[in-house]
């Protein structure tokens, strides 16, 4: 009995086990992962949802109504999405964080380009004008 057990683990393990094909899919994963360009799209992407979080408050409770027709009265929290049109609570530092950590960079990654390729945008300068900017 714990042979055949034995035998069904390792059955499953070598089905498991890293194959040429995955192991391309790892490699093809961390090169893309690996580009500037991915590297600050995905920045930016926590910066986007940071100010986010930090300008649309959660504060409008819904009920469930699942739970409400079992005689429980719970709720949740959903974001008040009107905040979008007011301009002090949500343009202004979503703004301001376009002009800091978007347009400033781009402007001197297109300036102050190291590349031989005039026309493009050097991901580097773009990283060393968000460094500017913060510190």
């Amino acid at each position: 009995m714990i042979e055949i057990n034995t035998r069904a683990i390792a059955r499953n393990a070598k089905k498991w086990a890293p194959t040429k094909s995955g192991t391309k899919l790892l490699q093809t994963a961390q090169k893309s992962l690996s580009r500037p360009l991915t590297v600050e799209f995905l920045a930016g992407t926590v910066e986007a949802f940071a100010i986010l979080s930090e300008t649309i408050p959660w504060n409008r409770e819904v009920p469930f109504p699942p739970l409400a027709a079992l005689g429980f009265s719970e709720t949740f929290k959903v974001p008040d999405l009107f905040a979008v049109l007011r301009f002090e609570e949500f343009w202004r530092p979503l703004l301001l964080l376009l002009l800091l950590m978007v347009a400033f960079p781009l402007a001197l990654g297109f300036l102050v380009n190291r590349t031989t390729r005039r026309k493009q945008i050097d991901p580097l300068s773009f990283s060393v004008g968000k460094l500017l900017v913060r510190y």
